[in-house]
């Protein structure tokens, strides 16, 4: 049985297409009290004071304006009179002391259109401090946007979801996709994903670098409309990628698209999300598969795994080895917004946290907690405008348990939130980005 998504729905996720601890010492099998294994009452009291405070255990303000980072790029929209273009702040990372950001535009090629008329595309942007909401530069992408960064084995990572004209000529007739890596020195860019037409997401499993996406080995293959879903290695670090396995439209000569566009590595187990299209009858089809470190198996209608229906429009692994992923439950009549919960062992749990839809969820890697940006209601596409957005925190240990830490209510929507220095983040879907103070 395949599990169709009505085709207004592939038109609204079209932007999505283009994103054990030690245990310590044993305890003395004595009386006897030693320096080497017994705190002083001042050192308890120093470390206490050092303790990085939770988030939930502090109150915050209400979001105001802070920076309009992009607004290069707005205005160049909105002085073309370019219709509908997203003004998103697709995501907000925060690592090693700095703040990155995501926007830009795949559907309408916005890069390709920025360098047309000069020679800044869409950037890699950052701030360095949570009082200076002016965004400084790092290196000019060779993408139509920035989406969704990923951070894994130390680092911090971007799959270029769709490269830009001037790149693509460097790679014809092949076809060549875009890999960043973030180095002390700043961003370096690979052109090293090999048939990577739209490279979607990237993540560490089993010693390897992995992405997924679409395209097809050349040109010619392209434009005859035979489309592939994609996944690709690495074993230097982004450097250069090789095809681990590739599964073609059921139907192929332009009969519709086929892409993997999500990723979750738990366990022994990499799960792949993906989707075929049919434009004849304007549907699309969730397609999604696991790796097992040496074969992509496809799930079926006969599988129970709670996976095989969903399309998600957000994944995350946690330090515990567990993951979550956050969407669409396809298998759901009517269709509705759910979060699950994946474990290590293959479990999988559907999180019941409410009458609530999640957007985002940002993980605080010091404190070990999650933030879900959120709004009420789960009914697939019912967005009221304006929405309330509601920010939860909960600990790795036990996503399930949620505490509301702040709100927001305006025609301008949030739509993605960090924790960074004692602030919570938002990004809109104005091009701005909004800041909160926790509490004095």
């Amino acid at each position: 049985m395949k599990r169709r998504i009505p085709w207004p729905l592939f038109l609204c996720l079209s932007l999505l297409l283009l994103v054990a601890c030690d245990k310590g010492n044993e305890a003395a099998t004595d009386d006897t009290v030693t320096d080497s294994d017994t705190a002083t009452a001042d050192e308890l009291l120093n470390d206490a004071d050092t303790a990085p405070a939770t988030i939930a255990e502090q109150t915050f303000g209400a979001f105001a304006p802070w920076s309009s980072p992009v607004e290069d790029f707005r205005a160049f929209g909105v002085d073309n009179e370019i219709a509908g273009f997203t003004q998103e702040i697709t995501d907000l990372a925060v690592f090693k002391d700095t703040l990155w950001f995501g926007y830009g535009d795949a559907n309408l090629n916005f890069g390709t259109k920025l360098l047309m008329i000069g020679d800044i595309g869409i950037q890699f942007r950052y701030f360095d401090s949570p009082e200076n909401g002016t965004a400084k530069n790092d290196l000019n992408s060779g993408d139509e946007m920035i989406e969704h960064f990923r951070q894994f084995d130390g680092g911090l990572w971007y799959a270029g979801v769709d490269s830009t004209d001037p790149d693509e000529l460097t790679s014809r007739p092949l076809i060549g996709g875009n890999f960043y890596r973030h180095d002390d020195d700043g961003w370096k860019k690979f052109r090293s994903v090999p048939g990577g037409e739209h490279v979607h997401d990237t993540a560490f499993f089993d010693g390897r670098i992995f992405t997924v996406g679409s395209g097809a080995a050349d040109r010619t293959e392209w434009e005859a409309g035979n489309i592939f879903r994609y996944l690709w290695e690495s074993s230097d670090r982004g450097e250069t990628f090789t095809v681990t396995h590739r599964i073609g439209h059921p139907t192929q000569g332009g009969a519709g698209d086929s892409r993997f566009v999500h990723l979750l590595p738990v366990g022994d187990t990499m799960y792949l999300f993906g989707y075929w299209s049919d434009f004849a009858q304007n549907q699309l089809n969730v397609a999604n598969a696991y790796y097992d470190g040496t074969t992509v198996t496809e799930f079926v209608a006969e599988d129970d795994n709670l996976l095989k229906g969903i399309w998600p429009t957000g994944t995350l692994s946690l330090p515990d080895g567990n993951g979550l992923v956050w969407g669409i439950n396809v298998d759901a009549t009517p269709l509705k917004y759910q979060i699950w919960w994946v474990g290590m062992d293959g479990s999988v749990a559907q999180m019941d946290m409410g009458d609530i839809t999640v957007i985002d969820v940002f993980l605080n890697a010091e404190t070990e907690e999650l933030m879900y940006l959120t709004h009420a209601g789960t009914a697939y596409a019912e967005f009221p405008d304006p929405v309330e957005t509601t920010v939860l925190v909960a600990t790795v240990v036990d996503p399930w348990k949620a505490k509301e830490i702040a709100t927001y209510n305006d025609a301008v929507r949030i739509v993605s939130v960090a924790y960074w220095q004692g602030y919570l983040f938002a990004g809109t879907n104005d091009c701005r980005i909004f800041r909160a103070s926790a509490a004095d």
